[in-house]
C-alpha cells in the first residue's frame, strides 16, 4: 500500500539496511542488463523495440489516468455514505440515551415500590404501591422496547459503517491507481524519448562494426535479456511492498505528505542530459503530481539529517567497481 511520506521519512528509507540490500540487487541487475545491451549485435533494433514498448506503456497509463482523474463518482458515493453513517450513529446515540433514561426511571420506580412495601401499610400506601407498580411495569416495557431499538440501531450502524469502509477502499484504490498511472505515463514517455534520442545518436554515428555472433550466442543473449527484465520487474514489485511506494522503472515515488499536489521521488539511475536538470541517483527530488518528471526539482539537504548520512549510500554504490 502506497503511503504518503515526508522528506525526512524518505531519507530514513534510503538509510535503512533493507533499502541498501534491495538497491544492491537492483543496481547489479540494471548494470548487467546495460552491459548485455552493449554486447547485442542488434542494438539498434532492440532500442527501437524498447522505445515502442515504453510508448505503448505510456499510452496505456495515460488512458488509465484520464479515466480516473477528475472522476468524483466513487468519492461522491463515499461522501453520501459517510453522511448516512453519521446519521446512523446519531440515531444510535439518541436511542442509547433514551434506553439509559428509561432504565434509570425503572430503577427509581423499583426502589420506590420497595420503600413503600417496607413502610407502614395502610390504604394510602397500598394505593401508592399500586400506582408505582403500574408505572414500573410501563417503564420496564419501555426499557424492553428501547433495548430492542438499540439492538436494531446497532446493527444498522454496523452495516452503514461497513458500507462506508468498503466505499472508502474503492476511493483509496482509485486514488492510488490514478497516482500510479500519472507517474507511469510521464516516466514511460520520458524513457521512450530517451530511447528515441539514443536511436538518433546511433544513426548519426553510423553503424558500428557488429560483433560476429553465432546463433547459439544470440539465443543466450535473448534468454539473459529476458531473465534480467523479469528480475528487474520483480525487484520493482518488491520495492513497492517493502517501501510503500510506486516503483515504475527507474524511479520510486511517494505522495508528499506535506503537499497534496506534489510527490517525492528517488532516481535509481542517474541522468545527466535527458531531463530539465542533472538527476543524481539516490537523491530525493520533488515533482508536481500533474507533471511528474517534467517538473522534477531538487530538494535541500538541510532537513535535520547530517549530510554524511544522506550521501553515504550514494558514495557506497559509486565506489563499487562497474
Amino acid at each position: 500500500m502506497i503511503k504518503a511520506k515526508r522528506l525526512q521519512e524518505v531519507h530514513e528509507v534510503l538509510r535503512s539496511a533493507d533499502f541498501s540490500d534491495w538497491y544492491l540487487r537492483f543496481e547489479t541487475a540494471h548494470k548487467d542488463r546495460e552491459e548485455l545491451q552493449r554486447q547485442d549485435p542488434d542494438l539498434l533494433e532492440q532500442l527501437v523495440l524498447r522505445a515502442g514498448e515504453y510508448e505503448d506503456l505510456a499510452h496505456a497509463a495515460e488512458e488509465t489516468y484520464a479515466r480516473l482523474d477528475g472522476s468524483f463518482e466513487s468519492l461522491a458515493a463515499y461522501e453520501e455514505q459517510r453522511v448516512a453513517t453519521s446519521i446512523a450513529w446519531e440515531e444510535l446515540d439518541r436511542t442509547e440515551l433514551e434506553l439509559e433514561r428509561n432504565r434509570q426511571r425503572a430503577s427509581d420506580l423499583r426502589a420506590g415500590v420497595q420503600a413503600v412495601r417496607k413502610g407502614e401499610q395502610d390504604a394510602d400506601s397500598q394505593a401508592r404501591e399500586a400506582r408505582l407498580a403500574a408505572e414500573l411495569r410501563l417503564a420496564e416495557r419501555l426499557v424492553e422496547e428501547w433495548a430492542h431499538q438499540v439492538d436494531e440501531r446497532t446493527k444498522l450502524f454496523a452495516a452503514e459503517t461497513k458500507r462506508r469502509d468498503e466505499l472508502w477502499r474503492v476511493v483509496e484504490e482509485a486514488w492510488l491507481t490514478a497516482f500510479r498511472a500519472n507517474m507511469a505515463r510521464i516516466e514511460y514517455a520520458y524513457l521512450g524519448r530517451r530511447a528515441r534520442q539514443q536511436i538518433e545518436q546511433l544513426v548519426r554515428d553510423g553503424p558500428a562494426a557488429a560483433p560476429v555472433v553465432g546463433e547459439t550466442r544470440l539465443q543466450a543473449l535473448a534468454e539473459d535479456r529476458a531473465r534480467l527484465e523479469d528480475q528487474l520487474r520483480g525487484l520493482l514489485s518488491d520495492a513497492e511492498e517493502r517501501f510503500a511506494c510506486v516503483a515504475i522503472n527507474e524511479y520510486l515515488y511517494w505522495p508528499d505528505a506535506d503537499d497534496v499536489k506534489a510527490a517525492l521521488c528517488v532516481p535509481l539511475v542517474g541522468d545527466m542530459q535527458h531531463l530539465n536538470l542533472q538527476v543524481h541517483k539516490l537523491k530525493v527530488y520533488r515533482v508536481e503530481r500533474s507533471k511528474g518528471l517534467k517538473s522534477i526539482e531538487p530538494l535541500p539537504e538541510s532537513s535535520g539529517v547530517a549530510d554524511e548520512d544522506l550521501n553515504r549510500l550514494e558514495r557506497f554504490f559509486a565506489d563499487r567497481p562497474s
